[in-house]
Parts: structure tokens; C-alpha cells; sequence
């Protein structure tokens, strides 16, 4: 995925912004109703520190180094929200609203929407890959980096009908033949879907696994026309890093900007316990070996 440059933009304007605007409110409410044609009710103020709890959130998103997408999405709706209540203030009580009060709330509002359009475009650049390979268009990974063994873990991994055992998502997961390229595993959720996956690709010695989503078929549950995944398994330290990969399209495509950012939220959490729980029994496994082999030095 490529650096997001664009969405951190527009998130440190979007946080600055909030930012200062929240300040202006606190210090000088009464200059604000003024410059707006409307009286001090007392609630500027309350608004300022709304916004600069805004900004901190948006100040957040805007400096950790892996953007989540769906908070940006969020981000970009409640901007939204603004616009939308900036118009519904203009059009209920724009004749109680002085003529630069009308143009200083119109012209926020349309930076306001900047902010939110530049998050949204942000999360395309994010997301946005064309794989001509593939034939797809959006991706999404994640990395965990765990304390076991590579080819302990990796062994977990290439088992493809055990992914069951580590997910509690899913209600159970076969595989019609021994492991390699052809292979076509069945998952069932715990809600009732059903999906397929077909192996495209696998080395042992490389530690990687492709999975092509059998999305062609009538019953496929999701809104993706096509979609394939990875498992890779790096060496780090003593420890393994798993990557874990979707390269899809999203259908209709125009949803892409919505529906990888839920992908994202959901598969990030799940993965990570999936490879936690995997780890852990790898180690166990480890352990217990460890310990027979203790066992037979010392009887014999």
C-alpha cells in the first residue's frame, strides 16, 4: 500500500483547523455571536471544547504511523455532519444571521467538506492497487510479529482445513484434498455463510500461501466481484512475522471507499487473535516437546 501523504494532509489541516477554531470560540464567544448576528447564548464555548476534542482525535489518526481507514471514514462523516448542519442553520435561521455571519459559516462549512472529500481521497491512496496480475484493484494487509517458531508456525498455516480451530468466527473449515495448488477449502461462519477458496500457490520453502476466493459462485456472501489472499511467514529475531493479505474489487466498485475501511476493522482484529491463538499453541507445542525430550535424557 502506498504512504498515505494525501490522508495525513488533510488530517493535520482538518486537526489544526478544529484546533484553532475551538480556541476562537472559548476565548472570544461573545465577539463570535457578535461577528455572527447572533445573541450569546453561553453555547460557544461548550462547541470550542467539542472541537478541540475533535481536533485530537483527528491529531491522533493524523500521526500514528499505520492510519486506521475506518476512523478516517468516521472522521470524514462527521465533517460531513457539519456541512449538513451548517446548511440546515443557513436555510432554518439564515434571515437571524448577519451577512457575514452567512458567508463565515458558508465558507467553513465548504472547508469543512474539503477536509472530508481529501480523507475520503486519502483512504483511496490508502487502499488503491492494481494488481494487472490479480486483476484487482484494492488491497489490505496486516502484519503480526508473534513469539514462535517460523516453521513451526508456518506448519499451522499450510494446514489449511485447521484455520477453524483458531477462529471463532468460524463455524468449521474442510479441504477436498491434500495441500497444494488446486486445493479447494469450505468455511462456514458461525451466521450461516458459506465460501470457498481454491489454493493457487504454495512453498514450503518460502513460507507463502495464495488463496483465490471462489467468488464466481452464486452463493458467494459477500460484496466483493473478486478477491484473493496470502499468508507469508518472515523470521524476525527469535520470533516469526505473518503477513496476511487481500487484493480484491469490490462490488459495485464505487464502494470500495466504504467497504475495504470495514474490511480493514474487522480482519485486523480477527487476524491478529487467529495468529495470537496459532502462536500460542505453537509454543505450547514447543514446550511440551522440550519437556518429553527432558523427560528421556534424564531416564535414560
Amino acid at each position: 500500500m502506498s504512504r498515505p501523504r494525501l490522508l495525513q494532509l488533510f488530517l493535520v489541516a482538518n486537526a489544526l483547523f478544529s484546533m484553532l477554531s475551538g480556541i476562537v470560540l472559548i476565548v472570544m464567544p461573545d465577539r463570535i455571536a457578535t461577528l455572527l448576528g447572533l445573541p450569546s447564548f453561553g453555547f460557544f464555548a461548550p462547541i470550542g471544547i467539542g472541537l478541540i476534542g475533535w481536533a485530537l482525535v483527528v491529531g491522533w489518526q493524523a500521526m500514528v504511523q499505520r492510519k486506521l481507514s475506518l476512523a478516517v471514514l468516521l472522521i470524514s462523516f462527521g465533517d460531513f455532519a457539519w456541512v449538513i448542519g451548517s446548511a440546515i442553520l443557513l436555510i432554518g435561521w439564515g434571515d437571524a444571521l448577519s451577512s457575514t455571519g452567512s458567508v463565515v459559516i458558508s465558507s467553513i462549512a465548504i472547508l469543512v467538506g474539503l477536509f472530508g472529500a481529501g480523507q475520503l481521497l486519502g483512504i483511496r491512496e490508502y487502499h488503491r492497487e492494481v494488481d494487472p496480475t490479480l486483476e484487482t484493484s484494492w488491497r489490505h494487509q496486516v502484519s503480526v510479529v508473534v513469539d514462535a517458531s517460523p516453521s513451526v508456525l508456518w506448519s499451522t498455516i499450510q494446514d489449511l482445513k485447521s484455520i477453524a480451530s483458531y477462529s471463532p468466527g468460524l463455524a468449521s473449515s474442510t479441504v477436498d484434498r491434500p495441500v497444494q495448488p488446486g486445493a479447494v477449502r469450505t468455511c462456514h461462519d458461525t451466521s450461516g455463510r458459506m465460501w470457498q477458496e481454491e489454493c493457487t500457490s504454495i512453498t514450503s520453502s518460502d513460507r507463502e500461501l495464495t488463496m483465490r476466493f471462489r467468488s464466481e459462485r452464486d452463493d458467494w456472501p459477500f460484496p466483493v466481484s473478486k478477491m484473493v489472499g496470502g499468508w507469508n511467514v518472515d523470521a524476525v529475531g527469535d520470533g516469526s512475522c505473518v503477513t496476511v493479505w487481500w487484493s480484491l474489487d469490490p462490488q459495485p466498485s464505487w464502494a470500495g471507499i466504504i467497504l475495504v475501511p470495514l474490511l480493514a476493522a474487522s480482519q485486523d482484529r480477527a487476524i491478529k487473535g487467529v495468529i495470537s491463538r496459532m502462536a500460542g499453541e505453537s509454543t505450547k507445542a514447543r514446550s511440551i516437546r522440550r519437556k518429553q525430550r527432558a523427560r528421556l535424557v534424564a531416564w535414560c
